[in-house]
């Protein structure tokens, strides 16, 4: 009997989580919660990461107060919980959060309601520390409800196990998706097919000897039956060894005993040569004369000891002067006499006042 398309989306799921662990679902609208949340799972389970999300929340107001706390107080509340790796972890968040105060002036993921969600897809996805399936999940949150992401690695995985009809086109799998998944399953995809397509179900060369979902893909089946090295991964060459380098000894030159010669053959019938003639002695030079000693010089006669000086005779003691004679006192000088006052002038006469001319008469005009 044929399955119906969401009782293979839920089967895929479950097998997925039992792969990966459950997906953590916070109970906030907040996407920066939720991030949190699905980047605290990896390496762990989805209940410890919910309750070191319920810490951090205690022990702290909000994101931005976490961005500028000491690391050793983030990783002291994380350890808390029970993550052995609490000092990475806390690297993460303060590394994440300081890249987001950077580009956004804000500790949070408010911006993403301003963005397309390939766009905040492909933002998250570059963040070191974020995995895709934290990214596609996070940004799920803060999408329009009912729509999927066009990401090669989620819709991969639904198209290879037949949810959309064999050799469906991305878009037809997307929109598939849409109509058949509830908006708790879209959330679930979103991190499980992510996580899944970049780890197993690759686009090149897929594991599917280790695949999960073996028993509901049909492209998986097709791969195994091909046999061989198909669907598995490649084994890695084995290591070079190391040739050592052997030292070579310098061998010790012998020495060889010398050959005895062997005895001149006699020459029969013919005369032998005659012998060498000596070269005459060489005559030995006579010996160099002597050279006659020098004589030594004569010693330095002794300069006469220089005389003393005389010592010089002492000065007589200098006669003290006579005390000097008081001066009589100055005579005073006699008052200045007082002037006499100055008489003031007699006062000025006025003037007479001048007399006024008598109007000139003027002159009678002549008659024509």
């Amino acid at each position: 009997m044929a399955r119906s398309r969401s009782d293979k989306l839920a089967e895929a799921l479950r097998l997925l989580e039992k792969a990966y662990g459950k997906t953590p679902r916070v109970k906030s609208d907040v996407p920066m919660d939720q991030l949190a949340a699905l980047a605290l799972a990896s390496g762990a389970s989805g209940p410890q990461a919910i309750r070191a999300l319920k810490a951090l929340r205690e022990r702290f107001v909000d994101w931005n107060e976490i961005r500028i706390s000491y690391r050793r107080e983030i990783a002291g509340v994380i350890g808390e919980v029970g993550y052995r790796d609490a000092n990475d972890r806390a690297v993460a968040i303060k590394e994440f959060l300081e890249k987001l105060y950077m580009d956004h002036n804000m500790a949070a993921l408010a911006f993403l309601e301003g963005m397309e969600p390939d766009q905040a897809f492909d933002y998250l996805k570059k963040i070191r520390f974020l995995r895709e399936g934290v990214a596609a999940a996070t940004v799920s949150v803060a999408m329009e409800p009912g729509k999927f992401l066009a990401v090669p690695d989620v819709l991969r995985v639904p198209g290879r196990i037949g949810l959309a009809g064999k050799g469906a086109t991305p878009s037809r799998v997307r929109k598939t998706l849409e109509d058949t998944a509830n908006e708790e399953q879209r959330f679930r995809a979103h991190y499980l097919f992510a996580l899944h397509g970049m780890d197993i179900c690759r686009s090149r060369m897929p594991y599917c000897a280790e695949c999960e979902l073996s028993s509901v893909c049909e492209y998986g089946r097709a791969t195994l039956r091909q046999g061989g090295r198909a669907g598995m991964r490649p084994v890695p060459p084995p290591p070079k060894k190391k040739k050592k380098k052997k030292k070579k000894k310098k061998a010790v030159a012998k020495k060889e005993a010398p050959k005895p010669k062997a005895p001149a053959k006699k020459v029969v019938g013919k005369a032998r040569p005659a012998p060498a003639k000596k070269r005459p002695a060489v005559k030995k030079k006579a010996p160099a004369k002597k050279r006659p000693a020098v004589k030594k010089k004569a010693p330095a006669k002794k300069r006469p000891a220089v005389k003393k000086k005389a010592p010089a005779k002492k000065r007589a003691p200098a006669k003290k002067r006579a005390p000097a004679k008081k001066k009589a006192p100055a005579k005073k000088k006699a008052p200045v006499k007082k002037r006499a006052p100055v008489k003031k002038k007699a006062p000025v006469k006025k003037r007479a006042p001048v007399k006024k001319k008598a109007p000139v008469k003027k002159k009678a005009k002549k008659k024509a």
